[in-house]
């Protein structure tokens, strides 16, 4: 950490982290308030990402009202801001702060599972509770859970996350340690892997996600299979009037991976619509979902004001 200090552009990275950090001391329902009122900033100053999110949510939501989406949109941008402190507390929390705001429902079956030695793959989707709920699943488990990474671009900023997130993670796999990752789930551990991000073509296939036709990795089915694992869903929801956050693992999926690509990934794509139409608020709508279409198919982001 000292040696990124010789970098004069990481310096205003660090200063917020070491502030975040210091911030992150204060009472949890403070936290939340001061989450909430950075939400309604950014819901003003990242136009092209309100743009994105509006998109979105007229696509999966059509059943909704104008003044209904709105104010959903509106909630998730507040829902963004408690993300910021939230990823403070999962990286620097004492395990008695963080035990004291979680609920974990149904890690029974996952505990007897990885005390026979089976590999397990547990399939979540980029909530905004994403930190918090990773650090919540790493204390649940301790000593057994990886997950799968993706390097930020500072690399000062990618320092303080990995280093954080090693402190309750068991391993740090990124797209190239593939092997690794694998290695892990035979081993007998589990493997936390986010299956809601459009990577392009490579590697994907066209299901529907959330109502609307969508390029799906299928790394899950391979995953899986090259594993020798279970799946498991993993479902995240920060609860209201500040009580915290709620844990909830699914039964093993029966039937996963099968001889079908297209079937199993289908059936974790309906799995994650159920997770997000739950809590569509603490979802991270500002993610360009839709953006690879089939052949023939326009841009659905190519609309004035969005990405």
């Amino acid at each position: 950490m000292l040696s990124l200090l010789k970098h004069p552009r990481d310096w205003p990275m660090l200063l917020g982290m070491s502030l975040l950090r210091l911030i992150c001391l204060l009472p949890y329902r403070w936290l939340m308030a001061l989450g909430r009122t950075l939400g309604r900033l950014l819901y003003h100053g990242l136009a092209s990402r309100r743009g994105v999110a509006a998109i979105n949510l007229e696509l999966t939501h059509p059943h909704l009202t104008d003044k209904a989406r709105s104010g959903l949109l509106r909630a998730s941008f507040q829902s963004l801001g408690c993300m910021v402190f939230e990823a403070g507390l999962a990286w620097w929390s004492s395990n008695r702060r963080i035990a004291g705001l979680s609920e974990v429902l149904g890690q029974d079956q996952l505990l007897s599972l990885l005390g026979e030695g089976q590999g397990v793959l547990l399939v979540s989707a980029h909530f905004t509770t994403l930190e918090i709920g990773t650090r919540i699943l790493c204390d649940a488990i301790p000593g057994q859970i990886a997950g799968l990474y993706r390097k930020h671009g500072s690399a000062a900023l990618d320092t303080v996350v990995r280093g954080s997130r090693l402190r309750y993670a068991a391993n740090l796999f990124n797209r190239l340690q593939t092997r690794q990752a694998v290695r892990h789930m035979r081993q007998g551990h589990a493997l936390w892997y986010a299956a809601d991000q459009d990577y392009g073509r490579g590697d994907s296939i066209f299901v529907p996600f959330l109502g609307v036709t969508a390029s799906t990795i299928t790394s899950t089915h391979h995953l899986a299979r090259m594993g020798n694992a279970r799946v498991i869903m993993v479902s995240q929801q920060r609860l209201p009037e500040g009580r915290g956050y709620r844990l909830v693992f699914s039964r093993p999926l029966d039937g996963i991976p099968s001889d079908d690509i297209q079937a199993d990934t289908l059936r974790i794509n309906q799995q994650l619509d159920q997770m997000v139409f739950a809590n569509p608020e603490q979802y991270l709508w500002i993610h360009r979902r839709f953006k690879t279409r089939p052949e023939g198919h326009e841009s659905l982001y190519r609309r004035p004001g969005n990405l």
